[in-house]
């Protein structure tokens, strides 16, 4: 799955002249494939939580938060966003 970011490392770690083998080489190799991994893995959770809070609706949230006890939605959540 992720062979696309290994090449992407193998080519710096060329890039750069040094040898996979050694402690550097290994070392930028590590950076470069995680350093994509994790871009990859933000970009996907900024993604996701931009569609689930374009989802909610935010003014019947708002309405339930100003009642009384409207805070209290993790005891339950059912009640707190079905229609009144």
């Amino acid at each position: 799955m992720w062979n696309w970011a290994a090449f992407n490392a193998d080519f710096m770690v060329g890039l750069a002249g040094w040898a996979p083998t050694t402690g550097a080489g290994a070392a930028l190799h590590f950076f470069v494939y995680d350093l994509q991994k994790i871009l990859v893995l933000i970009a996907a959770v900024s993604f996701v939580m931009a569609l689930v809070r374009g989802a909610l609706p935010l003014a019947r949230i708002r309405a339930r938060l100003d009642q009384p006890g409207g805070g209290r939605c993790w005891a339950t959540p059912r009640r707190c966003f079905s229609k009144p």
